[in-house]
């Protein structure tokens, strides 16, 4: 395997084609559809790897590029300040900016996780031995351990996932919903967990960290919440008619009460 400015710079150009092309292909829900969810895992997976692994390695093909393409990367490379200490040309200072950008972007992502931690640390109380959940998650989890514990936590609008070793489902304070309804919502975070989709998250979430200058690794980072949300939902419904039909008014009644409670916090 070999390492130099000419295979980080193909890396960085294939990862950042590879997000561009899946970002505007998945655009188009019934392309989306048509592809399945794994093509979008395996594109995703191949980029990700490809950052992690700017080598040239020995099956590799060269590409020749037309001269216009040397000349480019030369006027980027040339310096146009030198002196004792270092050197500038273009490329230097956009690895900078890349750099710092990337930092920021970093002490961000880590600040904002760190804050609701702590919110779920301190502020979430544990509603798990209420007998409610704790029969429903044992049915949902089937043959499978039951690994859950359900948190309320003020400020939620909708029940989420949280935590990898330890899941937790959180739910907003004083969600009262019929037991249906109730087993739709709890099914659905915890077929996240068997999906591991919170490491597919953080997967593209340290992508969109480095590759913060490309919008289309954040038009990908939302296409993948959509992506996830829909593969959960044909899980949860087992493509049953009645079973989407019940799932659909479960979510219309629940962001009904929600928009509710927001109105009355308003007037408050």
């Amino acid at each position: 395997m070999q390492y130099s400015f000419s295979t980080v710079l193909m890396a960085l150009i294939s990862s950042n084609l590879i997000i561009i092309f899946t970002a505007v292909c998945f655009r188009n829900k019934n392309l989306l559809v048509s592809f399945g969810y794994k093509m979008f895992a395996l594109l995703l997976g191949f980029t990700f790897l490809r950052f992690l692994l700017p080598f040239e390695f020995p099956f590799a093909t060269n590409l020749v590029f037309p001269e216009i393409f040397s000349r480019a990367v030369h006027f980027l490379r040339h310096y146009f300040y030198q002196s004792e200490h270092f050197n500038l040309s273009i490329w230097s200072i956009f690895e900078l900016v890349w750099l710092a950008g990337t930092l920021v972007m970093l002490v961000r992502f880590l600040g904002e996780n760190l804050v609701f931690h702590h919110r779920v640390v301190w502020e979430s109380i544990n509603v798990t031995e209420d007998e409610h959940y704790s029969r429903l998650l044992d049915e949902i989890c089937g043959d499978r351990p039951n690994p859950f514990c359900v948190f309320e936590l003020s400020g939620l609008k909708v029940p989420l996932l949280y935590g990898i070793r330890h899941p937790r489902i959180l739910i907003p304070i004083g969600m009262k919903l019929p037991e249906e309804e109730l087993r739709f919502l709890l099914s659905h975070e915890a077929a996240h967990h068997l999906h591991h989709d919170i490491f597919i998250k953080l997967g593209v979430s340290l992508l969109t960290i480095v590759y913060w200058w490309n919008p289309a690794c954040h038009a990908l980072k939302r296409q993948l919440d959509a992506v996830l949300e829909m593969r959960v939902d044909d899980y949860v419904t087992e493509d049953s008619f009645e079973s989407r039909h019940k799932y659909l008014k479960c979510l219309i009644h629940v962001a009904e009460k929600q928009a509710g409670q927001d109105k009355k916090h308003a007037r408050v």
